[in-house]
Parts: structure tokens; sequence; C-alpha cells
């Protein structure tokens, strides 16, 4: 199985309520993509009151420029989502598994993502049966890059 497609069948099982893409106005480099991504998930936190759990891919487009996909778990409108992300444009969109955004999101995962993670917050609807304790990353055989950290 393709890491992708992993990712996508295991991401599925999360009651996520929000897809989101996100650009940048500005060139961003990996690191400060990743930390504006981290503001912003702090951020819808406080808006909610509560922990938002994530899982984002950074992807890069043919001329250079980083953009973001993610998936959210929070008791949001869109529109106080997109309101939010400051650092660019947002398209936000309720979650609605039939329109096929684990299988996007998750397309450079392993092959062409600059970088992907997932909150420690992030719960499938239901366990993994195993005999022993395993990570997403370790089920998948895959993890985020670590470069950026």
């Amino acid at each position: 199985m393709r890491a992708e497609t992993a990712w996508a069948a295991w991401l599925g099982d999360f009651r996520w309520t929000h897809a989101l893409t996100l650009t940048f106005r500005r060139q961003h480099g990996p690191t400060a993509a990743r930390l504006a991504l981290g503001r912003f998930f702090r951020d819808l936190g406080r808006r909610a009151s509560s922990t938002v759990p994530w899982f984002f891919v950074l992807e890069q487009t043919h001329s250079g420029q980083l953009h973001a996909h993610a998936l959210i778990q929070a008791e949001l409108m869109p529109s106080e989502v997109k309101a939010a992300w400051q650092p660019g444009q947002s398209k936000v969109e309720r979650f609605d598994p039939s329109r096929g955004w684990c299988p996007y999101i998750t397309k450079e995962v392993g092959d062409g993502a600059v970088d992907w993670d997932i909150s420690h917050k992030a719960r499938p609807r239901r366990r993994l049966r195993t005999n022993s304790r395993i990570s997403a990353q370790g089920f998948l055989g895959i993890g985020p890059s670590a470069k950026f950290r």
C-alpha cells in the first residue's frame, strides 16, 4: 500500500469538522510556514475555547511557493476559521468525507510533500487493535519530516 493511500484511509477514521487550503502572501520557508501554522492552530484553540486537533500537509507549487492543506476538529463556523488565518488567503469548508478530502490532502505524503504532521490531540473514532502501543507513524510505516523541528 502506498504511503498516501494508507494515510488517507487512517485519517478517514477521524471526526474532522473542516477542510482547509492555506496560502502565504509572502514567500515562506518550511520553518516559517510550520511556525505560522502552529500560531494558527493555537489561535483556533483560543477562539474555540478548547484544543483543536489538526493534520496538515505542506506542499510546494511549481514556482516554489508553499501552501498547506489541513483538516481540523473545531466547533467553529467556517468564517471564524477563515478569519483566523492572517498570513495569506484561505479556503475553508465543512468536512464532508464524500468529497475526497483525505485522499486529496495526502496525495504528496511520502513522495513530494515538504512536511506533514498531526496533532497529538487528534484521535481516530476507533482504536487500533494491537497487542502493543503503536503510533500512527509506526502503524503506517512512515512519519512526518523531522527536518524542520
